[in-house]
């Protein structure tokens, strides 16, 4: 039986994934762009990830709508169920 994906589960997998920003205090309503040290690379890292673990393909024009973590989330689930 797979882990439900929950955005606690989705907040693990990013800090992960992005190690090397401080996103010790990151929730569902984190805004990406507020990160300290986000930038366009980092942007990219998150459509890679995107694509790597969820198998999603997404246009830059709908990762640049996804401003929070709880977007990513129901951008995420939504495409996947």
């Amino acid at each position: 039986m797979s882990t439900p994906f929950t955005i606690d589960t989705l907040i693990n997998q990013l800090k992960n994934e992005l190690d090397e920003l401080d996103l010790t205090n990151m929730t569902a309503n984190t805004v990406f762009l507020e990160i300290n040290g986000w930038n366009s690379l980092y942007s990219l890292v998150l459509m890679a990830f995107i694509s790597t673990e969820y198998g999603l393909d997404l246009p830059a024009e709908d990762i640049r709508n996804i401003r929070t973590v709880a977007d990513l989330h129901k951008t995420i689930t939504t495409a996947t169920t």
